[in-house]
């Protein structure tokens, strides 16, 4: 079905609370101003609503935080230690000290048996290689010895005369010669 214009332009074909010339509307007011004013009033109220739902919120959990200050505080106390197991920690501490102290001592003294055995080891080397080099001395006097004892005993023999030193006097003389006499 179609719709007919109206026979007056002011009028209209439907039944409205307010007219359409811009006259006396909702609040009293034109439809535009009206319909203005309505959505400012809705969103005012959106807004207070939002307000009230985040104070609400805070003051919840303001009373929840301190309600598990509260429940945090009370189960300090409950672990808090007596006089009686204060008393026994600082005794132990102090034995810990005393033991710490004992052990730092020990260490101390460990440290300068290290340093002892170190120069002594340093010594001993020291000693061992002035042996080396009088023992490769007094080998090399002896072969030298024999060479000669040697050379003396062809030539003795050579010239048919009793030998002069025989290679046991030989190795004597070069042994306490090299070593001192004992």
């Amino acid at each position: 079905m179609a719709l007919s214009a109206p026979a007056t332009p002011g009028s209209s074909p439907f039944n409205l609370p307010w007219p359409l010339t811009g006259g006396r509307g909702l609040f009293g007011l034109d439809p535009v101003r009206g319909a203005l004013l309505f959505w400012g009033a809705l969103m005012a109220f959106t807004l207070l609503f939002v307000v009230l739902s985040a104070l609400l919120t805070r003051w919840q959990w303001s009373r929840l935080n301190r309600a598990e200050a509260r429940a945090a505080a009370a189960d300090s106390a409950r672990h808090a230690l007596t006089p009686i197991e204060r008393a026994r920690l600082r005794a132990e501490a102090g034995d810990l000290i005393r033991q710490a102290a004992a052990t730092a001592a020990a260490a101390k003294r460990a440290q300068s048996k290290v340093e002892e055995a170190r120069a002594m080891r340093e010594a001993a080397q020291s000693a061992r290689e002035t042996a080396w080099q009088a023992f490769d001395a007094a080998q090399r006097a002896y072969e030298e010895a024999l060479r000669e004892a040697a050379a003396l005993s062809t030539k003795e023999a050579t010239d048919s005369i009793e030998p002069a030193v025989t290679a046991r006097e030989c190795r004597a003389t070069v042994v306490t010669s090299t070593f001192g006499t004992s």
